[in-house]
C-alpha cells in the first residue's frame, strides 16, 4: 500500500552478518541462522571460521534502489536484520516479521528443483533467497 511504502522509505535497519553466520543467539536470532543450516550440509565449508572475522554489523536503508533498474526493493530479512533504527527491539522485530511474511507469500516465490548440471542465478539486489536442504549429495558453491 502507499501508506506502507511511506512508512518504510525513511527507515534504516541494523544488518548483522554475525546474526546469520556467527553465534546467532548472541544477536537475538529468531530462526535458525544460515551457518546452522549450512553446517547440516556436509559439503559446505566456511572461509571465515572465527566469529571476530565476520563483517561487523552496519546500518542500511530498509528500502534500496536497484542501481540498474531504478526500482525500489525492500532490503530486510529475519536472517540478517537485527532491528530498525528508532524502534524498540520488539517493534523492530515485529516490523521485520511483517515484511518477511509479506515477501515470502507463495505468489512471490519461485522454487528451483535440482537437476544434474543445473545452474541457478539471481540478483541479490532485488530479492531474497533461501537454500533448501533437499539435496546434500553434491557440493554447493
Amino acid at each position: 500500500s502507499d501508506t506502507m511504502k511511506q512508512l518504510l522509505l525513511p527507515l534504516d535497519a541494523y544488518h548483522s552478518a554475525g546474526k546469520a553466520y556467527g553465534d546467532g543467539a548472541k544477536y537475538g536470532k529468531t530462526t535458525p541462522n544460515s551457518r546452522e543450516a549450512m553446517l547440516e550440509t556436509s559439503s559446505m565449508t566456511f572461509a571465515v571460521e572465527k566469529e571476530e572475522e565476520i563483517i561487523p554489523d552496519c546500518i542500511h536503508p530498509v528500502v534500496v534502489r536497484h542501481p540498474e533498474t531504478g526500482r525500489d526493493a525492500v532490503f530486510i530479512s529475519e536472517t540478517f536484520t537485527n532491528g530498525i533504527v528508532g524502534m524498540t527491539a520488539r517493534e523492530g522485530l515485529e516490523m521485520t516479521r511483517l515484511i518477511q511474511n509479506h515477501v515470502t507469500q507463495p505468489q512471490f516465490r519461485v522454487q528451483v528443483a535440482y537437476e544434474p548440471h543445473q545452474l541457478a542465478m539471481w540478483d541479490n539486489r532485488s530479492l531474497i533467497h533461501r537454500g533448501l536442504q533437499d539435496d546434500t549429495s553434491a557440493k554447493r558453491v
